[in-house]
């Protein structure tokens, strides 16, 4: 009996051997069935359909972003009054603010886009604006899960414009819609973008040396007049009143004058926020026998190496007032730095501490002629002088500039730096 039961339990096994083999040969026929009756190709179709939607929506969702940060862009820095929808897009000399190159509105804007050619098409813009004029008002928004997420007119800005995208408006056809249908259906992939625009409201000093060590006082930020060269002199005692009027014609009272040095390594450094008190004044006349702070090389030398690096271009400045003892921020402007007369010490002499047209061979000098007290010769004694050129018209994408935050408060000079972000 027990060698019985082993041969049977040797068949047993022998059939279970067989019957397992037996359903793997079945799959070769399954597969048959589903290619003959078609489900392969629908699965197939389903794949490369769904991929080319898929891309649709990429695209069209990319060109709504795209187009909308550009116009926002835009409209933020074109002149008060102006239709910005309608004029063209130009690139301007940062110093001259002559235009180097332009593109007409329709241009530009297919060209964002389809930057790799197609057919995307930009179906609407609208939006609103108190500087621009001529930009529709957006139709209210959907339950679309295309459509925009937040009614901006609803949420405090002021400045933002929405753009609405489309693929083809002849529709596209389906890869494998032809398999299906007799008569082919197409479709049409949208998108929506919307971004706003406001004044800036906070900045990070670098403490590195690599940011213009300056604040603006307000009555000498010559916004309305950037295309001439203002000269600044750094004179912690004129404290004269003055009436500024910013750039959307807004008139402001202030005392503050010419440029005011400020240590970005020392603890008040922080206080660069709007509308905050508590910026102590560094007297200019001080600077030369300052040690210790963050310039790089923590000198006066080093004063003048982070001014020259900062030449010709474009920085993002506190303009500010004064507010007892101490200094207020009050806006930002964007100012071009292209020259710069100090006074002279020990290893600092008067070419290296310079860079006036006297000198053409220093880097970044221009022909500028000094005037009033900034003409005389240089000594240990004579004036801080800057000169360069306001930027009336700037605009900068959130998250680009460390620590940049915006503000929509009517009480804050226009300078014409502005926030642009996206909110859908």
């Amino acid at each position: 009996m027990p060698k019985l039961s082993g041969v049977f339990r040797y068949l047993n096994g022998a059939r279970r051997s067989r019957f397992i083999t037996d359903d793997r040969g079945a799959i070769m026929p399954l597969f048959a069935i589903i290619l003959g009756s078609g489900v392969f190709m629908m699965l197939i179709g389903l794949v490369v359909d769904g991929g080319q939607i898929y891309a649709e929506k990429r695209l069209v969702q990319n060109a709504a972003d795209a187009v909308a940060e550009a116009v926002a862009l835009h409209c933020a820095k074109d002149v008060v009054g102006v239709n910005c929808l309608a004029d063209n897009f130009d690139t301007r000399s940062p110093t001259t603010s002559a235009v180097t190159a332009s593109m007409t509105f329709a241009d530009f804007t297919s060209a964002l886009a389809n930057p790799k050619g197609g057919n995307t098409a930009i179906t609407n813009i609208c939006g609103q604006s108190t500087t621009a004029v001529g930009i529709p008002a957006c139709p209210s928004l959907t339950t679309s899960p295309n459509d925009c997420k937040t009614e901006m007119g609803t949420t405090g800005f002021t400045n933002w414009v929405r753009v609405y995208s489309s693929s083809d408006l002849n529709g596209i056809t389906p890869a494998f819609e032809n398999f299906i249908n007799p008569i082919p259906k197409k479709y049409q992939e949208t998108a929506c973008s919307q971004v706003y625009w406001a004044k800036a409201n906070a900045i990070n000093v670098d403490a590195t040396g690599g940011q213009l060590p300056f604040a603006i006082g307000l009555c000498d930020s010559a916004v309305n007049n950037s295309a001439v060269r203002q000269q600044l002199i750094g004179d912690d005692t004129n404290v004269t009143s003055c009436s500024v009027r910013d750039r959307q014609n807004v008139s402001f009272a202030a005392t503050a004058h010419g440029f005011i040095d400020f240590d970005p390594g020392a603890a008040t450094a922080n206080c660069w926020t709007l509308l905050t008190g508590g910026c102590n004044k560094v007297a200019l006349s001080t600077v030369r026998g300052r040690t210790g702070i963050s310039y790089s090389p923590a000198s006066y030398k080093g004063l003048l190496a982070s001014m020259n690096t900062n030449l010709n271009k474009p920085a993002l400045v506190p303009v500010v007032d004064i507010s007892g003892a101490s200094y207020k921020v009050v806006s930002y402007v964007s100012f071009t730095l292209l020259g710069y007369k100090m006074p002279t010490v020990t290893g600092a002499n008067a070419i290296t501490a310079s860079t006036a047209s006297s000198y053409p061979g220093q880097p970044g000098a221009i022909n500028y002629t000094w005037t009033g007290s900034c003409a005389a010769a240089q000594s240990v004694s004579s004036a801080f002088c800057i000169v360069g050129t306001f930027n009336s018209r700037v605009a900068a994408p959130s998250g680009r500039t460390p620590g940049l935050t915006y503000t929509t408060s009517a009480n804050v000079p226009d300078l014409g730096y502005q926030v642009v972000r996206h909110l859908r």
